[in-house]
């Protein structure tokens, strides 16, 4: 019996002679190599995973908050006006209006699947939310396999490219924001950029996926960066040959088609943003907003917390250098430029190192691929054939079948809301202020109702972290929100006085005071210093203590929740 082979067809007889594998039958179109069996499996896996978990309590309430009032009043953003403590004259700028109305759209497309019931129209909603999020990852995955596959000229290294993106980004894949379509757009730039010669078609398509970057999310200036790179490494290719000299770089038609793809993309992003040419502005304004950069997010990598960051960093550079040093090569412009522009930009922000868990194997790929061909024993040359193809289908099916569409088909039972979003979520905090009659035996209602004259609960609440986002889109604008992760849209002076109170600095009880705060809902794990002191002070009542709650397995999602025995009335004016 002939040993079988993943990777070699050695029987690849069917019925009456027909031959899987043979590059003249008429099937041949539609073989595909081992490349893309493991590409797929990997997206596979990734889909799987992403369909089982819950919708994060991250900014994407504020974001779908945002994205209704576009649906809603078919107004763009014009200030902040949601949340009564936010500065209203903040320009708040249109580089995200897209994705908020797209979740908000495929959030309310779910709604309708609830009735009459607000807890099942959020949870059929988050399901859709978390589909969406599964989809576009899975299609981002796509495209970086296909890229890889063009520079490293191999699909199983590029299948080990895609395996490397799925480890380093781990930790973030199970967030949903606009900046997972932003990740999607940069895939799709990858895409034609790795071509030795970018098409003509790519000079018009380029510039189209950067307007829809630059009305998706903040981040667009990256793609920007990128194509500018692109255009820096070949004129540096070109001038110092052979042969070398500038006359060359008049005659490249690759330099020519990357300037007239730049020059495109630029006025592309102006002329079709809501703010024109003042998105850039807007995007400057934002990335030099003084709270902004104050943020754990945007620190550098040699602060204190940036402990994972820095080691994403590291593996990634690593990958790189191991394989200039696999690939015999001493590296191309490109390489070199791409590192150090994406490397730099991480180092100086800890949130530049998502773009390069992408950017980083993308270079890495034409020197891995170099020293496959090199090293590469006869038994792994992948012949493409029609088994591999059906294997692809059958991956593909399965994948399907624990999408949460058919998977809610198939069963015929409703979401439940506490499955639907994380368990550290404050959705029950939020229904006992909007909705107490629905969940009238919750703590939190139960103390509203004996605090208060009329069971209501009024005043401004302080919620941390990113929990205020969730309160912002629960409760009518405009929300008694202390605070919420859109930090830019407040002042300095307003953050000042988040952090007094977060740290418990000397006369936060007086700010308590000032702004009518009645309510807090915080997370134990990430501010610690108000819940050791809210536990013993005799003018709170402690509602909820999970701090050491063990059936809530991630610290992180425990909350903690204290309510002013005595009231204040009203919301402080600011």
């Amino acid at each position: 019996m002939s040993r079988l082979s993943l990777f070699v067809d050695r029987e690849n007889g069917l019925g009456a002679g027909l031959n899987l594998s043979d590059p003249n039958s008429r099937l041949a179109r539609y073989f595909v190599p081992m490349g893309h069996v493991l590409a797929t499996a990997i997206i596979a896996v990734v889909f799987i995973f992403l369909n089982f978990v819950p919708l994060n309590h991250t900014d994407v309430w504020a974001h779908l908050k945002f994205g209704e009032h576009v649906l809603d009043t078919h107004q763009f953003l014009s200030g902040e006006t949601f949340c009564a403590f936010a500065s209203p004259q903040t320009a708040s700028g249109n580089y995200c209006w897209l994705s908020q109305t797209l979740f908000a759209g495929v959030y309310r497309l779910g709604t309708w699947f609830g009735g009459a019931d607000l807890q099942l129209q959020m949870a059929y909603g988050a399901d859709n939310l978390r589909f969406l999020h599964a989809v576009l990852v899975s299609l981002r995955f796509a495209l970086l396999y296909f890229a890889f596959r063009r520079v490293a000229r191999s699909g199983l290294v590029a299948a080990l490219g895609l395996a490397f993106v799925t480890f380093i980004s781990v930790g973030s894949l199970g967030v949903l924001r606009p900046q997972v379509i932003a990740e999607l757009l940069f895939a799709a730039i990858l895409l034609p950029l790795s071509r030795s010669l970018l098409s003509l078609r790519a000079t018009i398509l380029i510039p189209l996926v950067m307007a829809l970057w630059g009305n998706a999310h903040g981040s667009y200036p990256i793609g920007l960066i990128m194509l500018a790179i692109a255009w820096i490494a070949r004129f540096m290719e070109v001038t110092l040959g052979p042969p070398p000299g500038l006359r060359a770089v008049k005659a490249d038609t690759q330099l020519r088609r990357l300037t007239l793809t730049i020059v495109l993309s630029i006025i592309g992003i102006a002329v079709l943003n809501p703010d024109g040419y003042r998105v850039y502005l807007n995007t400057l304004a934002m990335a030099q907003q003084p709270n902004v950069i104050l943020m754990d997010e945007w620190l550098p990598l040699w602060s204190p917390n940036t402990v994972v960051a820095r080691i994403a960093f590291g593996v990634c550079v690593g990958l790189v250098l191991f394989a200039v040093i696999a690939g015999r090569h001493p590296g191309y412009w490109l390489t070199w430029l791409m590192l150090i522009a994406f490397g730099g930009q991480a180092v100086l922000h800890q949130r530049g190192v998502i773009w390069l868990f992408m950017i980083a194997p993308w270079i890495a790929m034409p020197h891995l691929g170099d020293a496959f061909a090199r090293y590469r024993p006869a038994s792994m040359v992948s012949v493409p054939s029609f088994r591999k193809t059906l294997v692809v289908g059958m991956i593909t099916f399965i994948a399907a079948m624990w999408s949460l569409p058919l998977q809610r088909l198939t069963s015929g039972k409703a979401p439940e809301l506490a499955r639907s979003v994380s368990d550290g979520t404050p959705w029950v905090q939020a229904f006992a202020i909007t909705q107490p009659d629905r969940i009238a035996d919750a703590p939190l209602t139960k103390a509203i109702r004996k605090t208060f004259a009329e069971g209501r609960f009024t005043g401004a609440i302080y919620a941390g972290d990113t929990l205020g986002d969730f309160f912002l889109w629960q409760l009518p604008s405009p929300a008694p929100i202390y605070m919420y992760s859109h930090v830019q849209l407040f002042s300095s002076d307003q953050w000042q006085r988040y952090t007094l109170i977060r740290d418990c600095q000397d006369s936060w009880r007086k700010e308590l005071d000032r702004a009518r705060i009645n309510l807090i809902v915080v997370r134990p794990a990430v501010e610690p210093s108000i819940c050791q002191t809210m536990r013993t002070d005799a003018n709170w009542t402690v509602v909820t203590d999970e701090a050491d709650l063990t059936t809530k397995r991630d610290p992180r999602n425990r909350l903690f929740v204290a309510l002013r025995k005595v009231p204040m009335s009203d919301v402080a004016p600011q």
